[in-house]
């Protein structure tokens, strides 16, 4: 039977490169970032396509446009949202106090 890699030396490999409960607001702001970023190229490449739709009221498009961009930022504003860094961080901790052997 052949032997898979891995293992607790791996484990260990990969805990190591385990990104720090200390950085992690940092990460959890990166990664909503790249996400209104996404969501942003999206909606551009929506309002393009409303641009061509010659049959539609200029307002009406307008509209539309402002409306997509608006809710980009809008978005990630309502109260039943929680910071990531307030979901991950004890586990990261955790993981941490774990791999240092103190839990």
């Amino acid at each position: 039977m052949k032997r898979l890699n891995g293992g607790r030396n791996k484990l260990a490999t990969l805990v190591d490169r385990t990104v720090s409960a200390i950085n992690i607001d940092a990460f959890a702001d990166l990664v909503v970032e790249k996400y209104q970023r996404r969501q942003l190229i999206k909606a551009g490449t929506e309002i393009v396509k409303l641009g061509y739709a010659t049959e539609t009221d200029l307002p009406v498009i307008l509209d539309e446009a402002e409306q997509k961009v608006y809710s980009i930022k809008s978005e990630h504003s309502a109260s039943d949202l929680v910071h990531i860094s307030h979901t991950l961080a004890d586990t990261f901790t955790e993981i941490e106090a774990r791999h240092a052997g103190t839990c």
